[in-house]
């Protein structure tokens, strides 16, 4: 509470340095997406590789204009995998945007997730040979 002319006021802490960037290609926080290494695009609202400005364009459903339950309009995080979308306010990563240690805490588990991922995947499709 400040006082300001006889009135007390509630006010925020200013916040006098940028937030940590969230990548608009890929939507990972910690890069923008002028440097980003992923060559396919992610979409910010359910997830899935197609680019943001095109969401409405994915499904193909035909039940989907009447049906909102189809999965084109499910919104899933790509960050925290929780069901809202990646820039949402409600994201773990989203409300510590301001705070670097605890940003690069996060990145860091998010990198090893995506990468575990990534190597267990590769592993159901690798054949057998002998």
């Amino acid at each position: 509470m400040v006082n300001i002319n006889d009135e007390y006021r509630r006010c925020k802490v200013w916040q006098n340095f940028a937030s940590i960037p969230r990548c608009s290609h890929c939507q990972m926080w910690g890069h923008s997406s002028y440097i980003c290494r992923n060559t396919t695009p992610v979409c910010a609202i359910c997830g899935a590789y197609h680019p943001t400005s095109r969401h409405s364009m994915h499904c193909v459903q035909p039940q989907c204009a009447s049906d909102h339950s189809c999965s084109c309009n499910i919104e899933y995080c790509c960050n925290c995998g929780k069901d809202h979308q990646a820039g949402s306010s409600d994201c773990k990563l989203f409300k510590k945007r301001f705070d670097k240690e605890a940003m690069r805490t996060l990145i860091r588990e998010q990198t090893q997730y995506k990468t575990i991922r990534k190597n267990a995947a590769s592993r159901r499709k690798a054949p057998q040979t002998n």
